[in-house]
């Protein structure tokens, strides 16, 4: 009996053993999935109304799904996989349906209203159930509710607000690229309107420069050559720079150089943008025009910056620089260069060197000038055995011999500037019957006035404007009988001329600059057999005059050109004899504090005179 019952327990334990073992080997259930409810249809009606409910992982049977609206469970008559039919159930009020299938539900995230028998259900619609905008302020858009609501007030939402809001009035603001949902609610009554946030609109922005090289303080314009759009208008252009320590932009895209250094500077229109680089470049100093004479005795038409000098010819042949001025990025001198047997008239720019003269026969240029980017030259030209006054321009028109007198035998300008209405206006001098002068002026390329005396009135070097212009040079005077420095005010002739030299020696101004109060006449007087560099300040509020002697009289010197940086800052040039040699000399005014000072030039290797003709700042 004990053999039996031993036998009988380990058939049992061995069973035991083996279900255990069976059961770990069943394989695991399969996860089951969510249902969703994407819509319903209709959105209210009253008890007993048919409702098909849209959605997926529901039963597909109608006993594997529990529908209820609210709280009252409905009865599903067709099911299937993405869709119920039901009826909506005695008892249901307004609220969300929810779903439940395979021990999971779903609700509806908008109400389902409930009607009474009879009573047709308010609903309110939007003029747009659909939307596509750009995330960009200027693109709002303003949903209206087209039905009639009465008194009623909507509410507006957004399904996200990072992505647009929604206004109380309805107006919808995109903020980024997306896509949400805009509701409006009247009462129980709601309307959606699905906005699309989609990038754009511009397909192409391009500026007119992609580079810019600029001086310190200039203004350049940037502008948008091409702008292609999705839309009608786009919202403004938007400028900007990644260094406004080296160049500023207005709204305006007006780029303003500040100091040395590179910055970009990016258009924005919406989602598009175009740049341009910008290299700021220090071409701001002393600028001095001239000649070097080398060992060998040939003079080189030299350019100092700051006291740098660059040779502009390369001193095999004669060649002098008379006069520099600086537009922006562009240097320009003009002067001669000899060529074979013939001084050739030639303006450089930025180095660079055009002829100006025919070469028929010997040519000076003289004086230049900068004028909505044309340069103005004026100098003189030998033509049928004669000197002519010339006008050249660098815009390719044809020079112009400028007009005199049927009996003068030659004439010269000397100097040209345009005024504040964009006039022309050159001064010069005329030569007749040996060794006697006329000075003159012309205008817009024609004789605007002229002096001519039995006596030798004088020559007019240099011309200047304000409101008037000022012309300046030298004049005989018959009482002294010497040739006194001065200037004449607005015409030519002998009621405008003012002395500034006092008649005790011959005095001849070369230059001249105007500020408020004062004219600065450069030039030189001869005192005891020696060329003084001078400069005469003519005070226009009390008539008086100061003469400022810029050397002491050791040797002889000359000043030959004065420019104004401002009303206490003026540069002048002009040479002093040093061991013997012509040596080119800069002066400074720094008001009346610190008076005049002197600058040498430095000279190239193996140059051993230099001469200053024509001074520019910058």
């Amino acid at each position: 009996m004990k053999k039996f019952m031993y036998q009988a327990s380990l058939v049992v334990s061995l069973c035991i053993l083996i279900y255990a073992c069976g059961k770990d080997d069943d394989p695991e259930p399969e996860p089951v999935s969510l249902p969703t409810i994407t819509s319903f249809s209709p959105t209210s009606g009253a008890i007993g109304t048919q409702v098909t409910i849209t959605g997926t992982n529901f039963g597909t049977t109608a006993a594997s799904n529990v529908v209820k609206f609210g709280t009252v469970t409905a009865t599903v008559t067709t099911a299937s996989a993405t869709s119920l039919v039901t009826t909506v159930p005695v008892g249901a009020t307004t609220g969300k349906i929810s779903v439940t299938a395979n021990k999971k539900t779903a609700t509806s995230t908008t109400d389902y209203t409930v009607t009474k028998e009879g009573e047709e259900a308010f609903t309110i619609a939007l003029d747009n159930t659909t939307l596509t905008l750009y995330p960009y302020p200027l693109y709002k858009a303003t949903l209206k509710v087209t039905t009639a609501i009465g008194d009623k007030t909507t509410t507006w939402t957004s399904s996200d607000k990072t992505i647009a809001t929604v206004s109380a009035d309805g107006v919808v603001a995109p903020l980024t690229v997306g896509s949400v949902t805009i509701t409006a609610t009247v009462g129980t009554a709601t309307a959606n309107c699905v906005v699309t946030i989609k990038d754009g609109p511009v397909t192409k922005l391009e500026l007119d420069n992609t580079t810019l090289k600029m001086l310190k303080n200039n203004v350049k314009a940037l502008k948008i050559a091409t702008l292609e759009a999705e839309v009608a208008q786009t919202s403004p252009v938007v400028w900007s720079s990644s260094d406004e320590a080296i160049a500023t932009v207005d709204d305006q895209g007006n780029v303003t150089a500040i100091s040395v250094g590179e910055a970009i500077i990016t258009a924005t229109v919406d989602n598009a943008t175009a740049v341009c680089t910008v290299t700021v470049n220090d071409n701001s100093g002393v600028y001095v025009a001239g000649y070097q004479k080398t060992n060998e005795g040939v003079f080189v038409a030299t350019l100092w910056k700051n006291g740098v000098p660059q040779a502009l010819t390369d001193g095999t042949k004669n060649a002098e620089a008379n006069s520099v001025y600086v537009d922006g990025n562009n240097v320009y001198v003009v002067g001669y260069y000899t060529f074979v047997d013939k001084r050739l008239a030639v303006l450089w720019k930025n180095g660079e060197a055009t002829v100006l003269s025919s070469g028929l026969g010997n040519a000076d240029a003289k004086s230049v000038v900068v004028y909505n980017g044309v340069a103005y030259v004026a100098g003189n030209e030998m033509i049928n055995g004669s000197n002519q006054a010339m006008l050249w321009k660098d815009d390719g028109s044809a020079a112009v011999s400028l007009p005199t007198q049927d009996y003068i035998a030659e004439s010269y300008a000397s100097s040209v500037e345009v005024d504040n209405n964009g006039n022309i206006q050159i001064g010069g001098y005329t030569k007749h019957e040996g060794n006697y002068f006329g000075i003159i002026h012309w205008k817009n390329e024609e004789i605007e006035s002229f002096l001519n005396q039995p006596a030798r009135p004088g020559k007019v070097y240099s011309i200047a404007f304000d409101v008037v212009n000022y012309f300046t040079g030298y004049k005989f005077d018959d009482v002294a009988n010497r040739d006194r420095a001065g200037f004449w005010e607005n015409g030519l002739n002998n009621i405008n001329y003012t002395n500034v030299s006092n008649g005790a020696n011959n005095a001849y101004g070369q230059s001249i600059c105007i500020t408020s109060d004062i004219n600065y006449i450069a030039g030189y007087e001869t005192i005891g057999g020696k060329s003084v560099a001078t400069v005469w300040e003519y005070n226009n509020l009390n008539n008086n005059i100061s003469t400022q002697r810029l050397t002491d009289g050791t040797t002889s010197a000359g000043a030959y050109s004065i420019y104004r940086k401002s009303e206490n800052f003026i540069y002048m040039t002009g040479y002093e004899i040093v061991g013997g040699n012509f040596r080119a000399k800069l002066w400074q005014y720094n008001g009346a504090d610190s008076g005049y000072t002197e600058i040498d030039l430095s000279l190239s290797n193996g140059s051993i005179e230099s001469f200053g003709r024509s001074v520019f700042y910058f």
